[in-house]
């Protein structure tokens, strides 16, 4: 029933007669994804998958509201923006869904760990030429830090330091680390010898 009053009040169909990319005006957030999360991943699938950038955009930042309703929900969107990213256009939805995650203060971060460990391979990392891109990633694993260091710094050590962006978040990362982990073998990967083998390996440089 809601998806037929959804596609009674949209404008428009896509070919396959799916959800009106036009009803992005419509509850397409915390409410939907309350009510039917089925047809609100049809929703988003559709709007990320238009060539319209605001729409997108649009799109990318409403999943702010349905971080309150659904971690998963949430998640499960960012494999998609993910994809996108591997063009340098859509590292622009990334960094914003990057933010979304940022501000949304879950009190469990390890799914977002989970994610982060498929999503972002050292290949993946590489790829992505905006600093600003990798600086967020570090600033979520900053926060992850509490809950995972071990598993945290294992991700934070795919990231190719390219600019000062991108290792002021790094160093913050050892820091707190350092501060919440006694594990001998974690502070010794922490040490010195670990920026030179990890980060100025991959061709990168950071300034103190």
């Amino acid at each position: 029933m809601l998806r037929d009053d959804l596609l009674a009040k949209g404008r428009s169909c896509d070919v396959s007669g799916h959800v009106p990319v036009s009803i992005f005006g419509l509850p397409t957030d915390g409410y939907l994804v309350n009510r039917d999360q089925d047809l609100a991943r049809e929703v988003y699938q559709t709007l990320l998958s238009q060539k319209d950038e605001e729409l997108r955009v649009r799109a990318v930042n409403s999943l702010a509201v349905c971080a309150e309703c659904s971690l998963d929900f949430v998640l499960d969107q960012g494999d998609a923006i993910v994809g996108l990213a591997k063009s340098r256009k859509g590292e622009g939805l990334l960094y914003r869904y990057l933010l979304v995650l940022l501000d949304s203060r879950f009190n469990n971060w390890l799914p977002i760990l989970k994610r982060f460990d498929t999503w972002f391979p050292v290949k993946a990392l590489e790829r992505i030429q905006s600093p600003e891109v990798l600086a967020e990633i570090l600033n979520i694993l900053k926060i992850c830090a509490r809950q995972s260091p071990q598993e945290v710094l294992k991700l934070a050590e795919r990231c190719p330091i390219r600019a000062k962006q991108v290792a002021g978040p790094m160093a913050a990362i050892y820091e707190n680390i350092s501060f919440r982990d006694s594990d001998p073998e974690l502070l010794r990967r922490l040490s010195g010898d670990c920026w030179g083998s990890q980060a100025f390996r991959r061709g990168g440089s950071h300034s103190h």
